[in-house]
């Protein structure tokens, strides 16, 4: 019996870590759709391809329709490390405000403290108040995804196996 309750967490352990890196691709992947929409409607003056531009330089193929699917892509593969460490940090977390402090801190992070050591650029000093408000909504929005989603999968397989038990 002990050995099967081990069995069974290791497996509930495995199922919420491929959920987590799910939910990080995914999440990535829609919330860097919602951030090209926002582009090219001028909701927000941070151009989504900057990854791009600092790797290529401004090559033509950037500005291919090609490049959009890349690019969602892309940040799918840059938000599973965002996703894995909230889930090792914060998957217990039953409250939607961890993921919102968690939106904001990598807002803080992606927004302003990269810019600044990558390019000595500071996008206060650059960007419209319009864009500040915008980004951290879109970051916001997307670590209360993360987090809530993350979250609620580890309480509902905690649950399941306790039935299981």
């Amino acid at each position: 019996m002990n050995k099967e309750n081990k069995q069974l967490q290791t497996d509930a352990q495995r199922t919420n870590f491929l959920k987590a890196l799910n939910i990080g691709f995914f999440g990535g992947m829609i919330w860097s759709s919602l951030f090209i929409f926002m582009h090219l409607f001028k909701m927000t003056e941070v151009d989504p391809f900057f990854i791009f531009k600092l790797t290529f330089g401004d090559s033509p193929w950037i500005h291919k329709w090609y490049t959009y699917i890349t690019l969602i892509i892309t940040y799918g593969l840059i938000s599973i490390p965002i996703a894995i460490i909230y889930y090792y940090l914060l998957r217990r977390k039953r409250s939607w405000i961890y993921g919102v402090i968690y939106g904001a801190l990598l807002w803080v992070i992606f927004y302003y403290i990269i810019p600044i050591l990558v390019r000595a650029f500071n996008p206060f000093l650059h960007y419209e108040a319009q864009t500040h408000i915008s980004i951290i909504c879109l970051m916001v929005l997307y670590g209360v995804f993360i987090g809530y989603s993350i979250s609620y999968n580890h309480e509902y397989v905690q649950i399941e196996l306790k039935k299981k038990s």
